[in-house]
C-alpha cells in the first residue's frame, strides 16, 4: 500500500513550477535570433572595454581651467610632444595651491605709497620646455602656442592654439626672449658654444652675489640717481633669470621691483630720482626698461601686481607721448623739442622693446618704435642719426664713438640689422676691436680707439654695453672679436668679493654701482637674449648725462 504523500509534497506538486523546458527559455530565445554562447561573450566583454577606455579618457584629459587672458596664455596646441609632463605640471600646480606665500610689503620713506610683492614658493623642480617644443603643443590644450601638436605625446588635445607660446620655467610659462637665460645648462651651452667658459657663470654669479650685499634697505642702490642704479642692478637679476621666486635673491628682486614700483605710483608714472634735472629721462628709460622686463616674467605669477602693470603701462606711455617730430628723444621727453638725442633715445628704445614684450596696452607703440628706427638710420643731413662710414650723431652732427655701438643695437632690435646703417656700424666697431690685438694700427675714423679696450687705460663701459650686444648679434669674427675682449678685460678685473675695480678713463657720469652692473650685463650677453637675425676723437657719454 502507498503512503500518502505528505502535505508539503502536495503543495510543491501543485505549484507553478517551472519545467525543464522553461528553465531553457531564455536560450531558445537566444538561439531563435541567432545569438550563441560565443557572442554573448564578446558582447560582455566590448562592455567591460568601453567602460575601461571611459574611465582611462576621464584620467587622460585634464580638467578644464581658467587661464589668464591675452594671447600669450591662449589655449594651447593639439596632442603633441610632452602631453604627459603637462599634466605633470598641471598637478604640481594643484599641489602649489596648498603652499602657504609670503606677503611682502615695501613702502618708500616720505610716501604713502605701499607696493605688495609676493615672494613666490618654489615648486619641486620639472624639467625645462624651449619655446619650440611649447609651440608643438603641450597635450590637452594646456597653454601650448600656437600651431596644431605634432608628435605622439598623450593627451588626446583640443585644436590649435592661439599664443605664441613660451618658456616653461617649473609650471611658470615664461616669455621667449628669456629662452636662454633660464636653464643652468643651457646658459652653459650658449656661453660654450660662444667661445667663454665656466668663469664668465661664476663671475656673474659672484657680481649678483655683491650687488645684494649693497642694497640699500629701501630697494634701491646707490646714493645718487638711485632709480637708474635700482634699474640696472635688477636688469642683472633678470638677466640672469633670478625673479621674485629665485631661492638667492628673490627678496633682492622684489624689494627692487618695490622700490621703483613706489616712485611710478608717487609721481604718476615717471621713473626718476630727480625731475627737475635733464637727465631724467635716462633714469625713466632704463627703471621702465627693467620694470617691463620685470612685468614680462611676472604675468604667470599666481599672484600678480596690479601696480607693477599698472607704472609700466603709464611709463611706456610716457616714452611714446615723448618722442618728438623727428622720431627721436630729448632731455625731459619733451615732444616738442627739435633736438635729437640718440644717446637718450637708445634707452627708450630698449625700454619699449620690453614694454611690447610685457603685454601691457601702450597705444602708439609700434608707430612710436617705426618712427625712432627711421631717425636712427636716416641720414644727418635729413634730421636723422647716420653720418655714413659707421659713425653716428649724439646730437646734431656732433660724432660720438659709443653712438655708433647704439645706433646698430637699435636697429637691429627694431629689425634693421642688416640696413646699410647697421652693416656700417658693426665694421666701424670691429676695427677698432682690431686696434686691441694690433690687427689694426691708428683709427681709421675718428674714435675707433675707444673699441680697443683697455679696462686699465681706455675703458667706456657704456659703449661696451651696447657693442657687446651688437657683435653678439653679428656673430663670426665680429663676436670672436667682442669675446675676446670680455675675456681678457673684463673677467680679471673682479675682486674677490665680486666687485670690478673702477675703469680707467670712464666718461662722465662713474660710481661703483654703475660700472658693476655694466659690467655684469656684459658679461650675460653670451645668454640673456638669444641673437637677433641680422647677421677728432668723439665725445664720450656714460648714457646717463
Amino acid at each position: 500500500m502507498k503512503n500518502p504523500p505528505d502535505r508539503f509534497s502536495l503543495e510543491y506538486q501543485n505549484s507553478d513550477v517551472p519545467s525543464t523546458g522553461s528553465r531553457n527559455g531564455f536560450k531558445q530565445m537566444l538561439a531563435k535570433i541567432g545569438i550563441g554562447s560565443f557572442a554573448v561573450s564578446l558582447f560582455v566583454h566590448f562592455a567591460f572595454v568601453l567602460i575601461a577606455v571611459f574611465f582611462l579618457f576621464k584620467w587622460v584629459t585634464p580638467p578644464v581651467v581658467e587661464t589668464q587672458t591675452g594671447t600669450e596664455y591662449s589655449g594651447g596646441g593639439g596632442g603633441g610632444n610632452n602631453g604627459e609632463l603637462a599634466h605633470k605640471i598641471k598637478k604640481a600646480v594643484s599641489q602649489a595651491q596648498n603652499h602657504a606665500v609670503v606677503g611682502m610689503r615695501i613702502t618708500v620713506n616720505n610716501s604713502d605709497a605701499i607696493c605688495a610683492l609676493p615672494v613666490e614658493v618654489e615648486l619641486p623642480s620639472l624639467p625645462s620646455l624651449s619655446e619650440q617644443t611649447a609651440s608643438k603643443g603641450l597635450g590637452g590644450g594646456v597653454e601650448g602656442g600656437k600651431g596644431l601638436g605634432a608628435g605622439p605625446g598623450n593627451g588626446p588635445g583640443h585644436g590649435p592654439g592661439t599664443g605664441p607660446g613660451s618658456q616653461l620655467r617649473g609650471f611658470r610659462i615664461l616669455p621667449s626672449f628669456t629662452e636662454g637665460r633660464c636653464s643652468a645648462n643651457e646658459r652653459m651651452r650658449m656661453i660654450r658654444e660662444a667661445g667663454g667658459n665656466e668663469v664668465v657663470e661664476e663671475k656673474v654669479k659672484k657680481s649678483l652675489d655683491w650687488l645684494k650685499s649693497q642694497q640699500n634697505a629701501d630697494g634701491s642702490w646707490g646714493d645718487t640717481r638711485q632709480v637708474a642704479m635700482t634699474g640696472l642692478a635688477l636688469l642683472c637679476y633678470l638677466g640672469h633669470c633670478e625673479d621674485t621666486s629665485s631661492n638667492d635673491y628673490g627678496v633682492v628682486v622684489s624689494k627692487a621691483i618695490g622700490y621703483l614700483v613706489n616712485v611710478g605710483m608717487v609721481n604718476n608714472g615717471k621713473l626718476a630720482s630727480n625731475l627737475g634735472e635733464n637727465a631724467w629721462c635716462y633714469e625713466h628709460g632704463i627703471a621702465t626698461y627693467a620694470l617691463a622686463e620685470a612685468l614680462a616674467f611676472s604675468r604667470s605669477l599666481k599672484f600678480p601686481n596690479e601696480d607693477l602693470k599698472s607704472v609700466v603701462t603709464k611709463a611706456g606711455q610716457i616714452i611714446v607721448d615723448g618722442q618728438n617730430g623727428n622720431g627721436a628723444w630729448d632731455y625731459k621727453l619733451d615732444a616738442s623739442s627739435s633736438r635729437n638725442d640718440l644717446s637718450v633715445t637708445g634707452w627708450q628704445m630698449q625700454a619699449l622693446k620690453a614694454v611690447k614684450s610685457s603685454g601691457v596696452d601702450v597705444k602708439g607703440v609700434d608707430a612710436t618704435i617705426r618712427a625712432a628706427t627711421k631717425y636712427i638710420s636716416r641720414k644727418n643731413s635729413d634730421q636723422g642719426a647716420f653720418l655714413d662710414d659707421g659713425m653716428f650723431a649724439y646730437s646734431g652732427g656732433t660724432h660720438s664713438a659709443a653712438m655708433s655701438a647704439v645706433g646698430v643695437l637699435c636697429l637691429q632690435q627694431s629689425g634693421k640689422g642688416n640696413s646699410a646703417a647697421a652693416k656700417s656700424g658693426i665694421r666701424y666697431i670691429f676695427n677698432g676691436l682690431k686696434q686691441r690685438t694690433g690687427e689694426v694700427r691708428g683709427a681709421a675714423f675718428p674714435g675707433q680707439e675707444v673699441y680697443a679696450f683697455r679696462y686699465t687705460s681706455n675703458c667706456d663701459l657704456y659703449a661696451f654695453y651696447y657693442a657687446s650686444q651688437a657683435m653678439r648679434n653679428a656673430g663670426g669674427s665680429e663676436w670672436s672679436a667682442m669675446n675676446n675682449a670680455i675675456l681678457e678685460e673684463i673677467l680679471p678685473n673682479q675682486a674677490v668679493d665680486g666687485s670690478f675695480a673702477m675703469p680707467a678713463k670712464m666718461p662722465h657720469f662713474s660710481n661703483k654701482i654703475y660700472c658693476q652692473c655694466l659690467n655684469t650685463l656684459i658679461m650675460e650677453v653670451y645668454y640673456r637674449f638669444l641673437p637677433a637675425t641680422s647677421s677728432g676723437s668723439g665725445h664720450g657719454f656714460s648714457g646717463l648725462e
